[in-house]
């Protein structure tokens, strides 16, 4: 599936002009995760949105007893990652793959800014999203 076509999927993006998703499309960047490969850790800094093209994403924090607590699992066209991002804090939870050849997409911080100044919507979508999550 092409980067652009994938952007008209995801709810977030459904207010942008073809124009915004057009740039929008140009901006993602693509890696390959294996299965149990981390996309990133908690605390680290929030510079990408994340959006699944392929496999399935595990949300996870660790415990203070050393156990994980899956927050959620993410699938093809869903975002992950956003509201750290958002909010300019790192990342509270980990991520991490959960198939082989897990494909996700980076959307920057900048443009994410960006489009959030042109589209606030897509910050109440962004926090109706992480409202879902169960944090401990």
């Amino acid at each position: 599936m092409e980067k652009k076509d994938l952007v008209k999927k995801i709810p977030l993006f459904s207010s942008l002009t073809d124009d915004d998703i057009d740039k929008t499309a140009e901006c993602l960047k693509e890696e390959v995760f294996d299965k149990g490969e981390y996309i990133f850790m908690e605390g680290d800094p929030a510079e990408w949105l994340y959006i699944v093209k392929s496999g399935e994403v595990r949300i996870m924090k660790h415990s203070a007893s050393g156990k994980d607590i899956i927050l959620d699992l993410s699938s093809p066209c869903e975002i992950f990652g956003g509201v750290a991002v958002f909010d300019r804090k790192p990342y509270p939870a980990s991520a991490q793959a959960m198939e082989p050849q897990t494909t996700v997409l980076k959307l920057p911080r900048n443009w994410l800014s960006a489009l959030v100044d042109k589209y606030p919507a897509i910050a109440s979508l962004i926090l109706a999203r992480a409202s879902s999550l169960v944090l401990p």
